[in-house]
């Protein structure tokens, strides 16, 4: 089709603007035809052969493009029916303007061409070529009205059919040019749309990172960076990358040290550096732990990038910062899980020829010594049970080993549950002293309100266990010996509160408020033993790391993957829920019941 095609519906604020400056522009003409009227110059043939029609037409002409022009700014509804009325106020003011000027003589019917082009401009292809066809018509009637009484030449008809003429071709031509516009605005509008869409992912992309972003000007001085960057350099916040905090640091002061030389260098010099950067504990972004250390040396790898094309000029560079730590980190993984794979693989070959060793041993256990061809009794009898015994022993702690590794091996979906602590605490410490031995008063629970956990049962019981196995272990033996905490941890200005009554809770927002206020379950299980020195805790949760001789390194390994397949935490602490004494704290989602 040769015309684009463009649906009656209300459009978009630009065709509002743009009937606005046509407003305008037929407020000057109605202006200047009136101006024009009143100075009565007869050099001026406008409105000569009838002034008081011109006059009072000029008037109510000028009068209503004021009023169009009000209604397009403040009533913007109804685009196209106050357009229609606008073009048929042009058609009659304009025609009535010309027969009072002398017709198609007066050359007053040039002005037939703004309203033809911008019906063409604002409205669709049938509406701009309906009014040509309008405004042509009105110019011929008027010409023929004007030979019919005046008995005026008909050269007058050939111009008002070359006006006519030139009305369609102009509004074919403004209308096709103008729905070419509008395809492009709409185009261009919404790759803005797009555009500041895509600035704004990038933007959550890149302040989401856990590798740092910095930019930085040609002469080294910073212009932004990402949480990370500012994180991982120590900084506060970007406050701290004006030009005086970021020379005061020592991390900022050898990276544009090294950026400048690198600049400086045409590529000569590698763009990639290792920086180690004191930072504090707390800068972490996590939960900072209150007992451990103020400062700690962060190694960081530091490499410039340089843009390409335009945004060379713009004379920005890119610096990415890397935790070395975090690399060594996820190597370290890969090579747990390859190490996870070939043990369980070697736990599971080995399962059965440990099984027969195990019934072996106890079948020699049950044979007496008769059976033996030793005397009841002797020194060879006891000696002999002595070695069963230690088969056994070693059976049953290489058996152990080899269901932990293959527990760790399967990781089927868990089922979360809530778990009311209260009862099910208790009935869990109870247990475990039948099973251990040792006595209840060892062990001392307390805990605020009702909590209620979001845990798996039997993995919560398996991470409790350890722990209070190791507990156990290395405590005095004496009454309360170990100690379980159950604190409410809550969200803004509770977050701190490590143990937090339910009853100040509810005392400060009320009873319900309380309850919703309530985000995780923090358990601390702490023993009076002589506790974790700073060098072991570095690799407590390191698999196959103990420091007991009967130990397979892998309980604290398996709690911690445990609490993690809960969306659970386990972490030691210096200052475990606040008591200033070390213990190991498991936090899990949670409530009051």
């Amino acid at each position: 089709m040769l015309i684009a095609r463009r649906t009656l519906a209300d459009p978009g604020a630009s065709f509002w603007t743009s009937l606005r400056y046509f407003c305008v522009t037929r407020l000057v003409i109605a202006a200047v035809l009136l101006g024009a009227s009143l100075y009565g110059d007869e050099r001026i043939s406008i409105g000569t052969q009838n002034p008081a029609l011109f006059a009072r037409t000029a008037v109510t002409y000028a009068v209503l493009a004021a009023t169009f022009g009000y209604l397009a700014a403040t009533r913007q509804r109804h685009f196209y029916l106050q357009l229609g009325a606008q073009l048929l106020v042009d058609v009659v003011g304009l025609t009535l303007l010309m027969s009072a000027s002398g017709g198609t003589r007066s050359g007053l019917a040039l002005l037939m061409l703004l309203p033809i082009a911008g019906s063409a401009i604002l409205s669709p292809a049938s509406l701009a070529i309906a009014f040509a066809a309008l405004c042509s018509l009105a110019t011929l009637g008027e010409t023929v009205w004007r030979e019919i009484r005046y008995d005026e030449p008909s050269s007058n008809l050939v111009l008002a059919g070359l006006f006519g003429i030139a009305s369609f071709a102009i509004a074919i031509v403004m209308n096709r040019l103008a729905a070419r516009l509008i395809v492009q605005e709409r185009i261009a509008r919404q790759r803005g749309y797009d555009l500041r869409a895509q600035i704004e992912i990038n933007r959550l992309v890149v302040a989401d990172m856990q590798d740092g972003v910095l930019i930085l000007a040609a002469d080294g001085t910073p212009r932004a960076a990402n949480p990370a960057a500012l994180r991982m350099l120590g900084l506060d916040d970007a406050r701290a990358l004006v030009l005086d905090g970021w020379r005061g640091h020592v991390g900022g002061t050898s990276v544009s040290r090294h950026f400048v030389a690198w600049r400086s260098s045409a590529g000569t010099i590698g763009g990639t550096f290792d920086l180690t950067v004191t930072v504090n504990a707390g800068d972490e972004g996590g939960e900072a732990d209150p007992g451990s250390e103020d400062g700690t040396g962060r190694r960081l790898r530091v490499r410039f990038v340089a843009p390409e094309g335009d945004a060379l000029a713009s004379g920005r560079y890119v610096v990415f910062l890397e935790d070395l730590l975090r690399v060594e980190q996820r190597a370290q993984q890969l090579k747990l899980a390859a190490m996870g794979r070939l043990t369980a693989s070697i736990a599971h070959e080995i399962r059965n020829p440990l099984a027969a060793i195990a019934h072996a041993g106890a079948l020699l256990e049950e044979e007496t010594g008769d059976q033996l061809g030793l005397p009841f009794g002797s020194r060879d009898m006891a000696g002999a049970r002595r070695m069963v015994t230690i088969v056994r022993e070693n059976a049953q702690r290489l058996n152990r080993i080899v269901e932990e590794i293959l527990q760790l091996s399967r990781r089927a979906p868990v089922s979360v549950e809530p778990i009311a602590l209260d009862p099910w605490l208790g009935m869990m410490v109870e247990e475990f002293c039948r099973t251990q031995g040792c006595a209840r008063s060892t062990i001392d629970l307390t805990m605020k309100a009702a909590p209620v956990i979001h845990f798996n049962a039997e993995h919560l019981r398996q991470v409790l266990v350890n722990l209070l196995s190791n507990a156990v272990r290395y405590a005095t033996g004496r009454e309360a010996c170990v100690v379980i905490h159950v604190n409410l941890l809550t969200n803004a200005r509770y977050l701190n509160a490590t143990a937090l009554s339910l009853d100040a809770l509810s005392a400060d927002r009320g009873g319900d408020d309380a309850q919703a206020l309530i985000e995780r379950i923090e358990l601390v299980v702490q023993d009076d033993g002589p506790g974790i020195d700073k060098a072991t805790r570095a690799n407590l949760f390191e698999p196959f790391f103990t420091t007991h001789h009967r130990g397979t390194g892998l309980g604290l390994y398996l709690a911690r993957e445990l609490c993690l397949a809960n969306d659970a935490t386990l972490d030691y602490s210096i200052n475990a829920g606040g008591t200033r004494r070390g213990g190991f704290v498991i936090r899990a989602a949670g409530s009051v019941g």
